[in-house]
């Protein structure tokens, strides 16, 4: 019921903005991949097809309502049900500068998720979340301030509240050999007593980028279990050429009972500004999580952005 409330929603936010006179703009991406037949993923042996799976094809529409309001938004889930999982409004108040406003319904910032490889990290599947709130941004100098009110729990919405908070400091400006040296942290609060806290860094400088995030979660609940789950995910790129970039990624992970490391290498070729080849090799170690094996493949794919 919810997702067919979100999609006659959303049509009808759709037809506001195309009747409306206002300057409306349409981007978006399209990832086509190709995932080996030897695999773990559940239901992708040999896939090959738009990679929604993990939000790497989507349309976004935006409309600027005037020089202080626009309107977003974005339309995923291409194999299941398509919908728009954001649809919000930002407003950038003329009093005050750098400071953005967001309403409606939108990504819960939790974590920074840094990745230079086509699949996003083990643990973003999990804790990745959309849901109705207001989130303010500011910025002041390299300091960015981030803060959240989101409606409902975990378990329904029952009207209770999640927060979240989260501050980042960008060090280039005291070292002027670095591109930027991002350092952070963020904590996310849900009202069935779940916390998450992360700690996060990337360093890009000389054509290289390294970075490293921390994220802590207590009392997640695993059917009759409860454990303080974690990850550790450590990445590394670096730019071959001006088309040619090597990246790789190690992640630990902490889940229930189970303790997964994953080893990801990969390397993107751009073809243009806005097309890339992509290609990377698996090698994970779950520990007997679910119904994954420890195989290894491998992932290609194109990935364009208009």
């Amino acid at each position: 019921m919810k997702k067919i409330g979100i999609v006659l929603l959303s049509l009808i936010l759709v037809s506001s903005m195309i009747l409306a006179k206002t300057d409306i703009k349409m981007t978006g991406q399209l990832a086509v991949n190709y995932t080996s037949l030897t695999n773990n993923l559940i239901g992708q042996q040999g896939d090959f097809g738009l990679d929604a799976y993990e939000s790497n094809t989507y349309l976004q529409w935006q409309a600027k309502i005037n020089d202080n309001v626009s309107l977003t938004a974005q339309l995923t889930d291409f194999f299941v049900l398509p919908v728009f999982e954001q649809i919000y409004v930002d407003y950038q108040p003329e009093f005050v500068n750098n400071l953005l406003v967001r309403l409606g319904e939108q990504e819960i910032p939790i974590g920074r998720h840094y990745t230079s490889l086509m699949s996003d990290p083990f643990y973003y599947l999990i804790f990745k979340s959309y849901e109705t709130g207001t989130v303010v941004d500011y910025t002041l100098d390299d300091l960015n301030l981030k803060t959240g009110v989101f409606t409902g729990s975990a378990a329904a919405n029952d009207g209770k509240l999640k927060y979240v908070v989260q501050a980042s400091y960008d060090l280039k400006s005291l070292m002027n050999e670095i591109d930027t040296w991002e350092i952070g942290a963020n904590y996310f609060k849900d009202p069935d007593t779940t916390a998450f806290v992360s700690v996060f860094t990337q360093l890009k400088a000389y054509q290289m980028t390294a970075d490293v995030e921390y994220v802590y979660q207590n009392a997640a609940v695993h059917g009759a279990a409860t454990t303080n789950d974690s990850t550790l995910n450590i990445g590394a790129a670096y730019q071959l050429t001006p088309e040619l970039e090597a990246a790789a990624r190690y992640e630990i992970v902490k889940y229930n009972a189970y303790e997964p490391k994953i080893i990801t290498v990969g390397a993107n070729y751009a073809l243009a500004d806005s097309l890339m080849l992509q290609s990377e090799v698996i090698l994970p170690q779950y520990d007997g999580y679910g119904s994954y094996t420890d195989a290894k493949y491998y992932k290609v794919g194109v990935k364009v952005n208009f």
